[in-house]
């Protein structure tokens, strides 16, 4: 696991609880009942330094297990550093053929939040997962638990804090099922599934669209679907006889041998299973100025919301060595060199100025973006890069440190490979083109590497692993370079955005001079993956270049053989070698201006920012004013 799982949102038990609705359950047996008040040394936010835990800690002495580790006092709560342990004793109470319910009160130590799992014997283990360190009531149920049993609680990262947990157990405390979302749903059937508590006998069903109004038109209620095989660890159900037109719902509660009935499980909606969505078509841009325009593209019939990806490409005017991609990583706001933090994966675009990076265990300091291995391999990988000018000989420099905590380090390895497919596709990195390595100096230095064997799509992965260490590499800048000559065209990525409409306003804060804009869109749909909602993303739409009317996209400087237009402020000059007629044009085809030129220099004078096309000499010149 790594730490970007501490961006997902909270995960819930395998069970949820139930009391039957019909009256008050007089017989339910406590088995742990603990508020910590007792422990009073230290606080929140100065715990005491005394372990507790071991065969000779407070904690043993009260009855918890002897594995407890790393345990510390916090006025009245408790303190798990990372790597620790918080175990209890013997569940004596707990009694097999019933649910056991445990309720905890627990937050993250750190500020980015904590993973904390909770395992009960060998049978059960669920991790609850925060992205934040406020306080969090844990509610968990087991299905059957033996009196021998331990309930164990261990963070993942830097440790948590605990408050009270309290377990009981009773006759009537029936397990409620978590349905998942149907990994099989084509609009006209979908298969229910659920997790099993051995402790249910049966279960019951209900299926249902909703009316405008929002109440429920049933397809099945309180069917009966029994268990296949007492070592089930799941049940499902077929439903068939749909309307595809209409979106369905489905619930179902547990009921045990007793007869008494659970509450009603979450609601899932069925959402139809797509394994492809169809490419938009992108249309002409409309609403062109000099400095914005409207993309627009046709519907797909199953996408959710659309992805429009904004592009520039600039024609050089002369031989010069481009960045293909140059960051500083400005962007980043959140964390210090001194404690960073951890952003969301989802989130990357917003950390870098181009779109398209992407990254495995990634941390952030104000103005750096930094790699943090957890156990493994940590890696920073650029958007996809054209790096076929100049024979795919590329150059790559790159400003970094080594350390932790704003102490610095050197000597370890840091690895820069070139691929010309992405490598992070699947988790299969797959075999780089090149690959060098270099040694890190104390402090922030400066690095360069050299590739010649740069492709049309092209990514750069930096690698790093720390070992056992608390290091880190802190990236302050990193930027590509070619060398590419006179006419050559540089595409750089803008932007990516997401919209449910069909149609997307973007505006050029700085246009830049011999530059054409473009854009591709993306439809995005969603789809089941193991039982989780997830987006399925069409291929590119073609692709739909905007000259920006006025001052982008077209030279205004055009040479053909013995013909020579320049465009300045209003002001056409036609250079001929012999006398003939000038005519000029606007997009749309009007004769806006003509002459009949001499030999040498002409001038014809019309209205600014606007695109015209001028005809001299049987050629015909595109210009911007």
């Amino acid at each position: 696991m790594t730490k970007k799982l501490l961006m997902m949102a909270m995960l819930l038990s395998a069970f949820a609880f139930a009391v039957p609705a019909s009256g008050q359950d007089d017989n339910v047996t406590v088995v742990i009942d603990e508020n910590f008040d007792s422990f009073t040394e230290g606080s929140e936010d100065a715990p005491a330094t005394t372990d507790i835990g071991g065969y000779s800690g407070k904690l043993y002495k009260l009855g918890w297990s002897g594995s407890s580790s790393k345990v510390y006092e916090a006025g009245g709560k408790l303190k798990v550093a990372g790597s620790g342990a918080l175990e209890t004793g013997n569940l004596k109470k707990a009694v097999s053929t019933q649910v056991l319910k445990i309720t905890a009160r627990v937050r993250a130590a750190a500020d980015y939040g904590e993973a904390i799992t909770f395992a009960v014997g060998y049978s059960f283990k669920n991790q609850v997962v925060f992205n934040d360190n406020k306080w969090h009531d844990v509610t968990l149920y087991v299905g059957s638990v033996s009196s021998s049993s331990r309930l164990k609680i261990t963070p993942l990262l830097e440790g948590f804090f605990i408050d009270e947990i309290k377990a009981v157990t009773s006759p009537t405390i029936v397990a409620v099922p978590v349905p998942e979302l149907p990994s099989q749903a084509d609009g006209v059937s979908f298969t229910a599934k659920w997790a099993h508590d051995r402790t249910n006998k049966d279960y019951l069903l209900d299926v249902y669209s909703k009316a405008d109004n929002g109440s429920k038109e049933y397809v099945l209620k309180d069917e009966v679907v029994k268990v296949v095989s007492a070592y089930a660890s799941t049940v499902e159900k077929k439903v068939e006889g749909l309307d595809a037109s209409k979106t369905y719902y489905y619930t179902v509660r547990g009921r045990n041998k007793n007869g008494n009935v659970s509450d009603y499980s979450d609601e899932i909606e069925v959402i139809r299973v797509l394994k492809s969505i169809d490419a938009p078509k992108a249309i002409a841009a409309t609403g062109v100025t000099a400095t914005s325009f409207r993309a627009n593209w046709e519907a797909v019939a199953e996408a959710k919301r659309y992805a429009v990806n904004l592009t520039k490409t600039k024609t050089l005017q002369a031989a010069t060595t481009v960045k293909v991609l140059d960051d500083d990583f400005a962007k980043v706001t959140m964390g210090s060199l001194e404690k960073v933090e951890f952003g969301l994966l989802s989130d990357f675009d917003s950390y870098t100025k181009t779109p398209g990076w992407s990254a495995v265990d990634f941390a952030l300091a104000s103005g750096y973006m930094v790699l943090s291995p957890y156990s493994k391999t940590s890696s920073l990988t650029t958007p996809k890069l054209d790096l076929t000018a100049d024979n795919g000989a590329c150059t790559v420099n790159f400003n970094m440190a080594e350390g932790a905590y704003g102490h610095y380090t050197s000597g370890s390895k840091v690895t820069v490979s070139l691929y010309d497919t992405d490598p992070n596709v699947d988790g299969f990195e797959g075999t780089p083109l090149e690959s060098k390595t270099v040694t890190t100096n104390k402090g922030f230095a400066d690095y360069k590497v050299e590739f010649t064997k740069g492709a049309a799509t092209s990514y750069i992965m930096f690698s790093y692993e720390n070992g056992s260490t608390t290091n880190k590499i802190f990236f302050d800048a990193i930027n590509v370079e070619q060398k590419m000559p006179a006419g050559a065209k540089v595409t750089t990525a803008i932007s990516v955005n997401e919209t449910e409409d069909t149609y997307y306003d973007f505006t050029i804060d700085s246009p830049e001079d011999n530059t054409v804009y473009s854009y591709t869109v993306n439809a995005i749909g969603l789809t089941v993956v193991d039982g989780e909602l997830a987006d399925l993303y069409s291929n590119e739409s073609n692709k739909i270049e905007v000259s920006l009317s006025g001052s982008v996209g077209i030279d205004n400087v055009d040479n053909q053989g013995d013909v020579v237009v320049k465009a300045d402020n209003g002001t056409i000059s036609v250079s001929l070698a012999t006398a003939g007629r000038i005519a000029v044009y606007d997009l749309t085809g009007r004769l806006i201006a003509q002459t009949y030129g001499k030999a040498g220099a002409n001038t014809l004078s019309v209205a600014q920012r606007q695109v015209v096309v001028v005809r001299a000499a049987n050629k015909s010149f595109k210009l911007a004013l």
